[in-house]
């Protein structure tokens, strides 16, 4: 038995030395399908060393391997994509619906097909070596592998990166899948264990200097989900996305406005904490979080608090996708109710619970956080009856539309329909609140590449350098509001000076207590975008290729 046992555990260990060699020699990704046909001839060179080796176990151990580097070759290629933990941090941290959104029948079937092909792989390896000497294939595994790593060097561009030990990198990649999965949930039970550490902005004194209570004040924060700034037609799209907003009096259109993360939790954490950087990294500590959700101090000054969730999952539990909902049992402690949508999923079923929610606390001071799937891929939140751009899919982005330009079109067309669903589901949202004091605040939580240099999913962790890691950042105050207190006029005045100025996640925290006056430790002037002092943004951005002004790590 011993005997028996020492082939696969010595091939297996052998596996592991490979694969750990060619992490270390390939830190960077391939680009190519030039790139998968290497990987595939530096597994057979790997083949054929492991089998002169250690014979018929080795070659059973590489199985699962060789499936999951043709298939990591394959959504590179199809979806320009890779298996890090970056982008598995952002699967595991969604819902199981968002996973099951890219589990199609084409993918799962492509897999097996995979399974199939690599066993074929492994039987033409394994059948003409069963009475070849060791010292030939020895040899032969080599000379293979030696050529596969020239190649990493030799191939031109844009076939492939010249980083030294390309050719082996997906061997490195398949090995790390595990260890990225485990790096990923880390990461995500990381940040709730972050906001878990923070102590309560209202555990500190303050004062609010505009309100008594009971003048029937309704503060919205609204958190959407992958909308663009650059696709508004209020930022002069060339597609009226934004037929309401265009025609809303005093809107207070902040152009310039960027996003921390691609991660909605992380995000999420920025706008409605003091944090200025991403809290999934680590950064400079007079970047991160210092006090938790702004909520809290609304609720310790008299509002009434409800918060409004669609899109993010249905369970409560432990596992690796319910990080949004542990983040979002935790941000609304202090809220009166939570809603949370049906199934579908589509925003406007919000409706009639916010209509509920004010009817409820009509009279009262009432602070309302809405988080809905607004953008969200794949892009399915829009009126399919008529839509605004057809023809237009959700499916269709399952389709690659980087080689498929139909599907691009369709892909692009779904994208806008969301805004414009957007744009109406404000709309209605803020109709029952007419001839009362409210303040409205909407800013998504990140954007979202539409074939931006043929990208479609947000796996990009350079995301700064882009244009879609801008959103909107708008302000909608009724007259009520602004004639109800003269400090609300005069921060509403200050908001729409600034207009221009660089900002992002970091100055929601700061503004909504600026224009409230809400005196606390956590508050800084500098940003606050209601206040004189305002300072401009200067983290990442694509106006500086991605980094920040000041030299600070700032994810």
């Amino acid at each position: 038995m011993k005997g028996f046992l020492s082939k696969p555990v010595a091939a297996l260990a052998a596996g592991i030395s490979f694969g750990l060699f060619c992490e270390l020699a390939t830190p960077a990704p391939w680009n190519s399908w030039a790139m998968a046909v290497l990987s595939v001839a530096t597994v057979a060179a790997l083949l054929l060393l492991t089998h002169a080796l250690l014979r018929l176990w080795a070659l059973v151990l590489w199985v699962p391997f060789l499936v999951l580097i043709l298939f990591s070759a394959y959504i590179r290629h199809y979806y320009n994509l890779t298996l890090d933990p970056y982008l598995l941090s952002q699967i595991i941290g969604a819902s199981p619906q968002d996973v099951e959104q890219w589990a199609t029948a084409g993918n799962l079937g492509l897999f097996l097909l995979l399974v199939l092909l690599c066993a074929g792989i492994m039987l033409a390896v394994l059948l003409p070596l069963r009475r070849v000497p060791r010292k030939p294939e020895l040899a032969a595994g080599s000379l293979l592998l030696a050529l596969c790593t020239g190649a990493g060097y030799a191939l031109p561009e844009p076939c492939l990166s010249r980083t030294p030990g390309e050719g082996l990198r997906s061997i490195g990649l398949a090995y790390r899948i595990p260890w990225s999965f485990q790096l990923a949930a880390a990461r995500n039970t990381a940040i709730i264990q972050k906001l878990q550490a923070l102590p309560s902005p209202a555990a500190q004194p303050g004062t609010i200097s505009t309100l008594h209570g009971g003048e029937g004040v309704a503060c919205i924060l609204h958190i959407g989900e992958s909308v663009r700034a650059d696709h508004l037609g209020i930022n002069g799209y060339a597609r009226n996305t934004t037929p309401w907003l265009t025609q809303v009096p005093g809107l207070v259109n902040f152009r310039d406005c960027t996003a921390i993360s691609t991660l909605t939790t992380n995000s999420m954490l920025t706008i409605l904490t003091d944090a200025r950087g991403n809290m999934e990294r680590e950064i400079s500590p007079q970047l991160d979080a210092t006090t938790g959700c702004v909520m809290d101090l609304f609720a310790a000054h008299g509002f009434t608090c409800y918060g409004f969730f669609t899109g993010k999952g249905r369970d409560r539990n432990e596992t690796w996708g319910s990080t949004f909902e542990r983040l979002q049992a935790m941000i609304t402690t202090r809220a009166k109710r939570v809603y949370e949508c049906g199934e579908d999923y589509m925003p406007r079923r919000q409706l009639p619970q916010v209509a509920e929610a004010l009817a409820e606390s009509a009279g009262q001071n009432r602070f309302l956080l809405i988080n809905n799937v607004g953008s969200h891929s794949p892009f399915f939140a829009y009126d399919h009856a008529n839509p605004p751009f057809s023809p237009a899919s959700e499916e269709a982005l399952h389709q690659s539309p980087r080689t498929d330009k139909a599907a691009a079109e369709q892909v692009a067309n779904a994208y806008d329909n969301t805004l414009v669903y957007t744009d109406a589901y404000i709309r209605d949202l803020l109709e029952p609140l007419k001839g009362t004091p409210y303040i409205y605040i909407y800013i998504s939580d990140h954007g979202e590449p539409v074939g931006e240099n043929n990208e479609w999913t947000r796996g990009n962790p350079d995301f700064h350098r882009y244009q879609w890691c801008r959103v909107p950042l708008l302000v909608i105050a009724s007259p009520e509001f602004e004639a109800l207190h003269p400090h609300f006029r005069q921060a509403m005045e200050q908001l729409r000076q600034h207009t221009d100025t660089p900002c992002a996640h970091e100055n929601i925290f700061h503004t909504l207590l600026g224009i409230f006056g809400i005196s606390t430790p956590y508050y800084r002037a500098e940003l606050d975008l209601g206040s004189p002092a305002l300072q401009p943004y200067r983290g990442p951005h694509p106006s500086r290729n991605g980094q920040s002004a000041d030299g600070l790590k700032w994810e």
